[in-house]
């Protein structure tokens, strides 16, 4: 199995730089084939220029293009990052804004209708993030980074692709104990979720896991 492990902390000697390091370990180990973009050290431009704007529902760039391909030739997707100011960074929101675009993540077509079909090939898409603050703290705000990716970018994926959310709170005032916990659980589910949804599943169990994501996607906020 292809998997992107899309990495957006400034230093790789992190928190977050250990989760990367457990994730490349463990899926290296049952035998995946990794390409790890770490948007910090490519070099990624979050920003969105005019010129780009003003194509903005045309074909991408060849900078942009790369960055699609990515995502269009890999089986699982997995990001790692920081939740700073109760958001996504400023790198990895910029990556959504350019490279989550018409004709690379989603169709718009002659009506002006969207037609989330264009991740097709994803399998999984496993995120893990920490937060600064507390679980309450967070949810008192409305938890804008959880809302952002489960309600939002998650519409993309296509039903029968597991999703898995994994955060870690109060790194603020950090506790080792809580800290190897966390990562135990980081090795565990990127070993289910590469695993279990590397093969075929059962018929009665992928209709179960389609009518689940499908009540999930369409409940109310």
């Amino acid at each position: 199995m292809k998997v992107l492990v899309v990495f957006a902390h400034p230093a790789k000697d992190s928190f977050c730089g250990s989760i990367l390091a457990i994730v490349v370990e463990e899926l290296t180990t049952q035998g995946h084939e990794l390409n790890v973009l770490d948007l910090y050290a490519d070099g990624f431009n979050p920003v969105l220029s005019k010129s780009e704007w003003l194509l903005y529902e045309k074909q991408g760039n060849a900078e942009v293009q790369r960055y699609a391909d990515q995502i269009h030739d890999t089986d699982g997707l997995i990001w790692i990052f920081p939740t700073w100011n109760y958001g996504l960074p400023a790198v990895l929101k910029g990556y959504v804004d350019r490279i989550w675009k018409p004709n690379i993540a989603f169709r718009i077509d002659q009506s002006r209708n969207i037609h989330f079909d264009s991740f097709g090939n994803l399998k999984f898409f496993l995120v893990i993030t920490t937060y600064g603050a507390s679980w309450l703290a967070n949810m008192f705000l409305g938890n804008p980074s959880k809302r952002t990716v489960t309600r939002g970018l998650r519409r993309h994926l296509p039903l029968s692709c597991g999703f898995a959310w994994r955060a870690l709170y109060r790194m603020d005032k950090p506790a080792p104990y809580r800290l190897n916990r966390f990562l135990a659980n980081v090795r565990q589910t990127a070993r289910h979720y590469s695993t279990h949804f590397a093969g075929p599943q059962r018929k009665t169990e992928r209709q179960v896991h389609i009518f689940l994501e499908w009540m999930r996607r369409n409940m109310p906020i």
